[in-house]
């Protein structure tokens, strides 16, 4: 038999509803599509799904790039604070 573990969370309660709406929607409910989620991420070793940035949001790389850029125009230096 397989050892069981609980897995809690909190959620805005209009976002539980409104999904767990859709699932009855398509004859499950929600614990059974989080135990899909749980195996498809296993299968694909991370997200089941692709997960990118849309082009207008900066990442916090980014952005320390660009602060180091305007330091260094700031300062006279060529590279590095």
């Amino acid at each position: 038999m397989v050892k069981q573990s609980l897995i809690r969370f909190h959620v805005d309660s209009k976002l539980k509803q409104d999904v767990s709406d859709i699932y009855k929607s398509l004859g499950s409910e929600l614990p059974t599509a989080l135990r899909m989620f749980l195996i498809k991420s296993k299968q694909a070793r991370g997200l089941p799904f692709e997960a990118t940035l849309s082009e207008d949001v900066i990442t916090r790389a980014e952005a320390s790039e660009a602060f180091r850029a305007l330091l260094n125009g700031a300062n006279g230096k060529e590279r590095g604070i």
